[in-house]
Parts: C-alpha cells; sequence; structure tokens
C-alpha cells in the first residue's frame, strides 16, 4: 500500500527541519557523535544519523520534531541579535550567560532537552523577566 500524499509531504518536511536542526548544530559547532542526543533521538550509529543529518531519514517523535522547531527558532533570534556577524550569533549559544545561571543555550539543551531550550527561547522573545531565569 502506498502512503498518500499528504503523508509523503510530512515525512519530507520533517527530514527537511531535521537536515536544517543538524545543519545549525553543525554550526554551532556540536560534535557529530553528540546530535542525535540533543535532537532527542537517543544513542545512534553514525551511519543512521547520518540519513538524519542528509535528509533522507525523518523521525515521527514529536519531542525530536520540536527540539529540531526550536533549535531553528533560536538559531533565527540569534541572526536577528547579530545581524551583522553570524559568527557572533553561533558562539552566543556556546558562551555561558549571567541570564542563565552561567549557563550557555547548548548546556542547557544538553541538560534539559526541550525544556531547557523553551527556556532560552522565551527569554529570546521577552515573555520571562531577565531574573526569573536565574532562579
Amino acid at each position: 500500500m502506498q502512503e498518500s500524499p499528504a503523508n509523503l509531504d510530512i515525512a519530507r518536511t520533517r527530514a527537511q527541519l531535521l537536515r536544517d536542526a543538524n545543519f545549525v548544530l553543525n554550526e554551532w559547532h556540536v560534535p557529530m557523535d553528540k546530535r542525535p542526543s540533543l535532537l532527542g533521538m537517543g544513542a545512534m550509529k553514525t551511519r543512521d544519523f547520518a540519513k538524519v543529518a542528509n535528509g533522507l531519514r525523518s523521525s515521527d517523535d514529536p519531542n525530536v520534531i520540536e527540539i529540531a522547531a526550536m533549535i531553528m527558532t533560536i538559531r533565527a533570534a540569534t541572526l536577528k541579535m547579530f545581524p551583522h556577524s553570524e559568527m557572533s550569533a553561533n558562539l552566543w549559544v556556546d558562551v555561558p550567560q549571567h541570564i542563565f545561571g552561567g549557563k550557555s543555550v547548548l548546556e542547557l539543551l544538553h541538560q534539559y532537552g526541550l525544556e531547557g531550550l523553551k527556556t532560552v527561547d522565551a527569554y529570546l522573545n521577552g515573555d520571562i523577566p531577565m531574573r526569573s531565569v536565574e532562579n
């Protein structure tokens, strides 16, 4: 039985999102072996993750998709913060931030997963006061 065109489009969109998120993680200098776990995919063989990285494989896990989407949202926000310096935008996520209790965005992602990214997103959107993040 063939998949419907709508299901194929959804799978392609998810695969593209994961490919784009992997590209951003590469720009953020995240080692390849750390990327699957940061995306919420758990431990994976390198060749299996390479399929994800190249947009040849997707995930049906909503948590993985939400993490990938949040990475893209944070990427867009940092590029707005540093419109003339992509390098500065990339560095911002790896530098410890006082606002996050001395942790970097990548440390929050590693330690708290999606919830850590939601905290960063809320801060970038001005949804939470600076002192709330520190507590």
